[in-house]
């Protein structure tokens, strides 16, 4: 999945030498990159769906109750909205960063009066996280789809 995929490049090295064909670039995490965006992409959507519950989860303890819960759900489906923007090459997770802390992050405080504690940090961070995957494998791809059109 790529939800647990680390970018080790020992991992790249490996998914290079197992998959890649002979007349490949001898760049093995664009081939990664390409590998898995070719496969399914659904997959991420998946690994966020059980983030959100685990998060809502401990949102009802941390919190005390439903209101909590509810609160940090719907933190969780703004945090994976605000996702959507790490799709963008180079500079898509710092825009993801920029966006939920300082739109997603006052709305929701704003909007349930939860006050920011570990678990919206630790929901931030896991977010922001899976942002970063994200772009680095849309530049990646970039990368690889340019190369192949221009050279």
């Amino acid at each position: 999945m790529l939800s647990n995929l680390t970018l080790s490049p020992y991992i790249c090295a490996s998914a290079f030498v197992l998959r890649a064909p002979k007349s490949f670039s001898p760049y093995p995490c664009f081939y990664l990159a390409r590998h898995i965006a070719s496969k399914k992409p659904a997959r991420l959507a998946v690994g966020d769906f059980w983030l959100t519950i685990l998060f809502t989860a401990l949102g009802y303890f941390v919190y005390g109750g439903v209101d909590g819960a509810l609160a940090v759900l719907v933190l969780c489906m703004l945090y994976s909205l605000a996702g959507l923007a790490s799709l963008a090459p180079f500079i898509g997770f710092i825009t993801q960063a920029l966006l939920m802390y300082y739109f997603v992050n006052p709305f929701v405080f704003g909007l349930t009066h939860i006050a920011p504690t570990w678990l919206t940090d630790l929901a931030f961070w896991v977010y922001l996280v899976m942002g970063a995957v994200i772009t680095v494998f849309t530049t990646a791809w970039l990368i690889t789809t340019l190369k192949e059109r221009w050279y």
